[in-house]
């Protein structure tokens, strides 16, 4: 083997190594931000679902609290619904938009917002709105989450 063969063959072997460093840092790049997405949509899926068990679970019983002005009873709620993750604030306004209650943090990013309307309904069958719930979710935490 000569010297010449050897240098040859050595810049060849340099352009494979580049190549193939090259090649598997882009799929590695590639798939960290596919699977961010994911994470990502994933969280913010799981957000949604917290919302809607909140409406589905703890709704009916603020409605009951505020058409009976049962403070105990609607701060013990509103700070049942905090527990939830990415849920960062919670407010009840009255049907004149007057602030009534509200729980947690209200100078949080509010990246999420979902209003619901309180309805009592009469044993009667009557409809009374008492008011909204506006809920707050940030994706701050989510971030973080995604970060580590």
């Amino acid at each position: 083997m000569n010297f010449q063969n050897f240098k040859s063959n050595s810049k060849l072997s340099i352009r494979i190594l580049i190549a193939v460093v090259l090649c598997s840092s882009i799929l590695t790049l590639f798939s960290s931000i596919v699977q961010l997405f994911f994470d990502y949509k994933k969280g913010v899926n799981t957000i949604h679902d917290n919302i809607h068990f909140i409406q589905t679970s703890y709704l009916p019983s603020i409605v009951s609290g505020v058409y009976t002005l049962d403070e105990k009873q609607i701060e013990n709620l509103l700070k049942g619904c905090l527990n939830f993750p990415d849920i960062e604030y919670l407010e009840i306004n009255d049907t004149s938009n007057e602030l009534y209650k509200s729980a947690g943090n209200k100078f949080i990013s509010k990246d999420i917002t979902q209003v619901f309307s309180l309805e009592y309904t009469t044993p009667s069958g009557k409809v009374i709105s008492v008011g909204t719930l506006t809920l707050f979710a940030s994706v701050k935490d989510l971030y973080h989450r995604l970060w580590e």
